[in-house]
């Protein structure tokens, strides 16, 4: 089980990677943010992650989509 993370979400061109990379950034969790932070927006995606303390965690590009939406 997984418990660096309570929400992972992705933004990615498709749905397939996002679906992808939202399981890989919920199980890799606060504890690897780093890693996530740098490899995934390389993969057009963006991540927005929210820690079992509910602090926020988020990919510089994820503002970009906050102000479109």
């Amino acid at each position: 089980p997984a418990d660096g993370a309570i929400s992972a979400t992705v933004i990615s061109n498709d749905a397939i990677s996002a679906d992808a990379l939202s399981t890989a950034a919920f199980v890799l969790g606060v504890q690897n943010w780093l890693f996530v932070r740098t490899v995934f927006p390389k993969n057009n995606s963006e991540v927005f992650l929210v820690s079992p303390e509910q602090e926020i965690f988020k990919t510089d590009g994820f503002e970009f989509y906050e102000k479109i939406y």
